[in-house]
C-alpha cells in the first residue's frame, strides 16, 4: 500500500516539497531503460482519482533528463509508490532522498 494514500500524510509531502524547491523545478536523469518504464507509466497516466496530473514538466526520452515542476513532483512520488515495483521503489527513494 502506498503510504500517500493517505491525505495528511500527502499534504505533509506537498509542503515539504513545497518548501525544499521554493518554486524551483527538480531535475533528474533516468539511468536506465527500467527506470524509463516507471517514469513513463506514472507520467502518462493523465489526470487521476486524486484530480492531479503531471502536466508542467518534460521529460526527455532520448537523453533520459527530466524536469520535474515543483507542484508535480508529489504527483511523481505518489504514482511511483503506487506502482509497487522495486524499480519504482528505488526511483522514489532516490528522488526523496534527494530533495528532502
Amino acid at each position: 500500500m502506498n503510504e500517500y494514500d493517505n491525505d495528511k500524510k500527502y499534504a505533509k509531502l506537498k509542503k515539504k516539497i513545497a518548501d525544499a524547491l521554493d518554486g524551483k523545478p527538480y531535475k533528474f536523469v533516468v539511468r536506465t531503460q527500467e527506470e524509463w518504464a516507471e517514469v513513463a507509466k506514472a507520467v502518462n497516466q493523465g489526470i487521476d482519482s486524486h484530480l492531479e496530473g503531471i502536466t508542467r514538466s518534460s521529460f526527455d526520452s532520448n537523453t533520459g533528463h527530466c524536469v520535474v515542476h515543483a507542484d508535480d513532483l508529489p504527483v511523481l512520488i505518489r504514482r511511483l509508490g503506487d506502482s509497487e515495483t522495486e524499480m519504482s521503489e528505488d526511483l522514489r527513494k532516490r528522488i526523496l532522498a534527494e530533495v528532502t
